[in-house]
């Protein structure tokens, strides 16, 4: 039977090595992801109508030809995580992204954890990480990702054509609770306070609407009226994380919309110096006694 020890305690001791050596790889993998990490490369590839025009591993931010911009173009990402799989609470900080784009990891779409919060307390890691519809981003709002347990690759597709020459600019990822501060940072510094300005522009939208109802001769409270609510409703959907509409028509509505207000402004700039049918001509009025140039005024302001 002594011929038995050698191989068994060989077999011991591998088992005792293995034991030994799989916390601390476990250690050495969160240790990889103590901090946050700033991605420099992603493969990133270019179709066109099916047929492949690039396929390339490139530097972050990359810069794109003026050929790729239009709506046939398609431009796909694919970002290295590996070094956070192992971490439970790992997020993806995509600071820009050139177009409205969709994020998901091996076929499942990834939420934001700066629009979406779990308060369940059943709630698992993977019901923050995934949503049942996938969620197209603006591109133009910080986005914190949330990253499941094992992902080694993020895929983001840009769904228009890029309004920038870049897809993809500062791109991070680490633990959670390290990137949400920044994350949160960067938000208010993009947003700021365009909800705020968003209200007061329909305050003057509801004065404005309320002056011409009492005065409905004077158009130039009507164009004051639809300039300050074409502003206003840019200001809420142009900075909302989430892109609702088809992400081309949401692309063509902020040049619309703001070609809107101003043909709306013009219009009640020209009422306004319009003289009025019948009205004496006085010498050096004084504007600040007119209510549709104080309006005008404040939204130039």
């Amino acid at each position: 039977m002594r011929w038995l020890s050698a191989p068994l305690i060989g077999v011991l001791l591998v088992l005792l090595t293995g034991t030994w050596s799989a916390p601390a790889m476990a250690q050495q993998e969160l240790a990889r992801c103590a901090v946050p990490t700033h991605i420099t490369q992603a493969r990133r590839i270019v179709t066109q109508a099916g047929q492949l025009l690039s396929d390339a591993v490139v530097d972050l931010p990359d810069s794109l030809p003026l050929a790729w911009r239009n709506e046939q173009v398609r431009l796909r990402y694919e970002i290295d995580v590996s070094v956070c799989s192992g971490l439970i609470s790992a997020s993806l900080s995509l600071f820009r992204v050139g177009a409205p784009f969709m994020a998901s990891s091996n076929g499942v779409s990834l939420s934001s954890l700066l629009t979406r919060r779990q308060f369940s307390p059943k709630a698992s890691s993977s019901d923050t990480t995934r949503d049942e519809t996938p969620t197209v981003f603006n591109g133009r709002i910080p986005a914190l990702l949330a990253i499941p347990l094992g992902t080694r690759t993020v895929r983001v597709d840009l769904m228009s054509l890029p309004y920038i020459p870049m897809g993809l600019s500062f791109v991070r990822v680490g633990p959670t609770n390290l990137l949400m501060p920044r994350a949160t940072a960067d938000l208010m510094q993009v947003v700021g306070y365009a909800d705020a300005v968003a209200g007061v522009m329909l305050v003057l939208a509801l004065m404005c609407l309320v002056l011409w109802l009492q005065r409905r001769h004077d158009r130039g409270f009507l164009w004051m009226t639809l300039a300050c609510t074409s502003w206003s409703v840019r200001a809420l959907a142009y900075f909302d994380s989430n892109v609702s509409l088809p992400p081309m028509w949401f692309e063509q509505l902020n040049a619309y919309n703001v070609l809107l207000t101003a043909l709306c402004l013009c219009a009640a700039t020209l009422s306004t110096m319009a003289p009025r049918p019948g009205a004496r001509t006085l010498a050096a009025p004084d504007w600040r006694l007119r209510p549709r140039q104080i309006m005008l005024f404040v939204f130039a302001s």
